[in-house]
């Protein structure tokens, strides 16, 4: 039991400061060694827990979108449907990003350089999306559902590019509505129940920018 929880600490310590030096200093310029040296751990002891720094990134984007949901069950009310709970956790999603200009930048070089959906388990995606599709009976199988999650990905990757770069949308509520209606869209969702949903959750939105619900810090 020990060893498990110092290993826990020593993972958790390795992302704290991932966290700090990639808000700090960006991405790029952090070294794997520089985490080691500042953790007061080996290579070794950094690879046990992360292969690579991409690792890193998807354990960082991952306890983003773990916290917001749990963000989300806790401060709104639980009669929340499904699709409810999908279109806050992706505003705050957005919303967090958008309001923080390092977070901003450092995720404008993820998505030039990754894809999100490959840093998202199967049990993540399957908890965010699989219970809106079985309460609205989309009728939507593994298969196609694995393709939809690829588009969907994939549409937000690019909006959110053309919306960093162009400053496409007015503003960072209509960047985030906008991605949320695009998704409705390819799930074949009408767009007046996610506008419905933000407007009868607005009191808790306006609370997402001083949340303590970071990507970095």
């Amino acid at each position: 039991m020990g060893r498990y929880k110092k290993g826990l600490n020593t993972c958790n310590d390795i992302v704290t400061i991932s966290k700090k030096f990639f808000y700090e200093k960006g991405y790029s310029q952090t070294t794997i060694q520089e985490i080691c040296d500042e953790c007061n751990i080996t290579l070794g002891n950094f690879t046990y827990y992360f292969k690579t720094k991409q690792d890193l990134l998807r354990r960082i984007y991952q306890d983003y979108v773990s916290n917001i949901v749990t963000f989300i069950n806790s401060n709104v009310n639980s009669n929340l449907n499904s699709l409810e709970k999908f279109v806050l956790t992706s505003f705050v999603y957005y919303y967090n990003i958008l309001e923080d200009d390092i977070s901003l930048h450092f995720h404008y070089k993820v998505l030039k350089n990754h894809s999100l959906y490959a840093f998202m388990s199967n049990e993540l995606l399957d908890n965010l999306y699989t219970p809106f599709i079985k309460e609205f009976d989309l009728g939507i199988d593994q298969k196609e559902l694995e393709i939809l999650y690829l588009c969907d990905f994939g549409a937000r990757r690019e909006l959110t590019i053309k919306h960093i770069e162009d400053n496409v949308f007015s503003s960072k509520i209509d960047f985030c509505l906008k991605s949320c209606i695009m998704t409705a869209r390819l799930f074949k969702i009408q767009d007046d129940l996610i506008i419905e949903c933000l407007k009868t959750h607005r009191e808790l939105l306006k609370s997402v920018d001083v949340c303590n619900i970071n990507l970095l810090k």
